[in-house]
């Protein structure tokens, strides 16, 4: 083949600068709707696929295409056929500047905002080309690089090809040269192969260059940023589609000063990756789109360029399409979708009408970025089973039961959950990134709620050993302690008066013994007394534990290995961390902590490993949160865990599997939630949640090392739940409108119970 046809270079280049807030799209993505796609479908961003680039090689260590090499980065392979060996590292720059325009992420050129247009597509960089080399050398090298496309496909699943260089002047679809047969091979096996058309102009009669005029391949021309054909474009009645590559912005190596820089290069080898992207985009909404389809796609929703409007110099009066990532993108959706489409929002949601209590869908699909909303109506207060099921894959959409105004209520998981509802209008929100192979299904099934209205605030709940959920609380507007179990069938017994006493039952803490009864430890508001119930025989009995004074609020009840309760609780009167513990028939106090006003939101727990007890609680004096633990000798040694004197409170204390201590607590100066943790030697911490007002009503939980902690975010009036995962912490939204007096257990499932805000209800949820 004759000499190499590639880009040439009009710009001033720039040193990379980091995005800011408010810099407007540039030219180029608004041109293109690449920015509305954005907005339209922003998980449709080339997740899971690959792309190969065969050219100069690629910079990888470009701050903008992830900064290495391999495995987890951008760049995760490729092989330099030039030098021989597993490094392909560009040396010239071209390369790395078809990499920026297909998966870049976000950066700033002149005052505006660029990102690739698949910036979580993986990069494939396989160098063929140099300064020295001649074309039918090079051609060897790409037919060894396509080869090397052919043998690794599968495994990095290679969508796409960009062959941005080419040679020689063809009016008509032409195979010729080395390598046509691969180019073959890759088409039938479903890969998408985007070639420049080349930057000689239109020619008489009009051609196009090879490869791009390979039947197996698209050819790419260049527009600028008015929607105008670039001059020198080569086009013929073979063009398939124009894209931008003229002074387009990218990512670039510049081997004379070897820094990494963003510049804006020219030439129809910078269109052509705009089309290896757009493939990638498509084949992540529908894996099962061939090379045809995804061009017929990407043609039939371009915008149509009439060559001989407002080009200059020779033209050819043809039409061609311009890329419309934002309509190719909504095309190749909707042609898979199943026939409840479109659903993509409340507004036109998928109706579900229960019909003696049930309803179902099935043969459900669900796309990537484009979520599917499903409505019904109760008519009366419901238990409401509801069952998702999926067929053809081990994927599994993200699905969220929203109430009428869409605000999340609770997650919800494959197979079946039952919720008590209200009457009124739900939504089931399903969306997912990655289009599912298969297809789902949705089932409910409703009867009528024979759960308890709770009004009530200080409340807790705990799971014995068969599946039964045990809740205590404080009615608000009786003023008396109450207490209800259900069953795992999901059976409410009838509900207890524990404590008739006025004001009885503040600051209630509700544990199960070891022969599966409940226990209650609580304050008498009235009387300024500690309590404690015992349920026995099927009725309660009441014990005064305390009454030196005003005693007893927050109680926290734990039971030891023996089988006998322990209380800790803060001495209003004495200001004072006190103890109580059952010793044989009769209970022994003991004062722990005493200096200041010391003990509010003590929190109480055994250590699974030593069997001793452990206190978390707040030094109201000082503004610190302290810990006191008994040793095997029985002294008790007390450590000060945050010290920076910003109070607060609300804290909750847990052991892990390996009897290390835990607690979460709420910092008042910064308003945050925080969580210290024991690793052996020493307490390490961290802020969980610190956007608003957030950590109130904590409660820790383990999953053997595991943590996580419920909260309420005060700012939201929502109920909250932080998992961490390698000390990483990921917070998820439970219930909305309520989220005070939240408290939760270990299940399974896990549970959680709060005050519904508006109706002052306590409501009991699942996560």
């Amino acid at each position: 083949m004759s000499e190499r046809s590639r880009c040439f270079i009009l710009s001033e280049p720039l040193e990379p600068r980091l995005l800011l807030a408010g810099e407007p799209w540039g030219a180029f993505p608004k041109l293109i709707k690449q920015d509305a796609a954005i907005s339209h479908y922003p998980s449709i961003n080339g997740s899971g696929q690959a792309i190969a680039i065969i050219d100069t090689g690629v910079d990888y260590k470009h701050p903008a295409l992830g900064g290495g090499f391999g495995p987890g980065y951008k760049v995760i392979a490729g092989y330099d056929f030039v030098d021989n060996d597993p490094d392909p590292m560009d040396e010239d720059g071209h390369g790395t500047g078809l990499a920026g325009i297909i998966a870049a992420k976000d950066f700033v050129y002149a005052g505006n905002h660029y990102r690739g247009l698949a910036p979580n597509a993986k990069i494939i960089a396989l160098r063929t080309s140099d300064s020295s080399s001649s074309a039918s050398q090079e051609d060897l090298r790409i037919e060894q690089a396509l080869q090397w496309v052919i043998a690794h496909r599968t495994q990095y699943n290679i969508v796409a090809i960009n062959l941005s260089e080419g040679s020689g002047a063809f009016s008509s679809p032409t195979r010729t040269g080395p390598y046509w047969d691969e180019l073959q091979t890759l088409s039938n096996l479903g890969v998408f192969i985007a070639a420049s058309s080349g930057n000689s102009g239109v020619s008489s009669p009009p051609s196009i260059e090879y490869p791009a005029a390979d039947p197996s391949a698209y050819a790419i021309g260049s527009i600028n940023s008015s929607d105008v054909i670039s001059t020198f474009t080569e086009r013929s009645s073979d063009l398939d589609l124009l894209a931008p590559g003229e002074n387009v912005p990218t990512t670039y190596w510049n081997p004379s000063t070897s820094k990494h820089i963003y510049l804006a290069a020219t030439g129809t080898s910078f269109a052509a990756p705009f089309a290896a992207a757009a493939a990638a985009l498509l084949k992540q909404a529908d894996s099962s789109l061939s090379p045809s389809e995804i061009m017929d796609i990407l043609s039939s929703t371009g915008s149509l360029n009439y060559d001989g409007d407002n080009e200059r110099g020779a033209v050819t009066n043809l039409t061609f399409p311009r890329l419309n990532i934002d309509a190719a993108i909504t095309e190749a959706m909707s042609n898979v979708d199943d026939a409840y489409e479109p659903n993509n929002s409340a507004s036109s949601a998928t109706r579900m009408t229960l019909s003696n209590g049930a309803a179902h869908l099935s043969g459900l699909r669900l796309l990537a970025g484009n979520p599917d909303y499903y409505s019904f109506t109760l008519s009366e207060a419901s238990d409401l089973q509801i069952t998702l099921g999926y067929t053809g894959g081990s994927s599994f959409p993200a699905a969220t039961l929203l109430d009428s105004g869409q605000q999340a209520i609770t997650s919800l998981p494959k197979g079946s959950k039952t919720i008590s509802l209200d009457a009124g209008s739900y939504f089931i929100q399903l969306s997912s990134s990655q289009t599912l192979d298969g297809t789902y299904s949705i089932n409910l099934s409703a009867s009528s709620s024979s759960a308890p209205v709770m009004n009530g605030t200080y409340s807790d709940l705990a799971y014995d050993s068969s599946g039964r959920l045990h809740i205590a609380w404080y009615d608000s507007q009786t003023h008396t302690l109450k207490y209800v179990t259900r069953s795992a069938s999901g059976m409410w017994s009838e509900v207890k008066i524990v404590d008739k006493t006025a004001l009885a039952g503040q600051y209630v803490s509700l544990a199960i013994d070891h022969k599966g009864l409940p226990g209650l430890a609580y304050y008498d508001a009235k009387n300024q007394d500690l309590k404690y119930a015992h349920l026995s025989g099927g009725t309660f009995s009441v014990t005064r534990i305390d009454s030196k004074g005003s005693v007893g609020e927050y109680a926290s009840l734990a039971y030891n290995s023996a089988n006998k309760p322990a209380i800790s609780y803060y001495s209003r009167t004495g200001g004072n961390l006190k103890l109580a513990v059952q010793v044989k028939s009769k209970w022994s106090l003991s004062t722990i902590d005493s200096i200041g006003d010391t003990g509010r939101f003590s929190s109480l727990a055994l250590n699974p490993k030593t069997g001793g007890w452990g206190i978390a609680y707040l030094d109201n004096t000082n503004d610190i949160f302290r810990y006191a633990e008994k040793s095997s000798a029985g002294k008790w040694n007390l450590s000060t865990i945050e010290d920076s004197h910003k109070g607060g409170g609300f804290i909750s204390l847990a052991f892990d599997n390996k009897g290390r201590a835990g607690m979460s607590y709420f910092l008042a100066d910064t308003e945050d939630l925080r969580y210290a943790h024991f690793d052996g030697r020493k307490w390490t911490k961290q802020t969980v949640a610190s956007k608003g007002s957030q950590g109130k009503y904590s409660t820790l939980l383990f999953d053997g090392a595991t943590p996580s902690i419920f909260f309420q975010n005060q700012s939201s009036d929502t109920a909250m739940l932080a998992t961490s995962r390698s000390g990483s912490w990921s917070l998820r939204t439970l219930a909305t409108q309520g989220g005070a007096y939240l408290t939760a257990t270990s299940g399974p499932p896990k549970s959680f119970l709060y005050r519904d805000t508006p109706s002052g209800t306590l409501r009991l949820g699942t996560a």
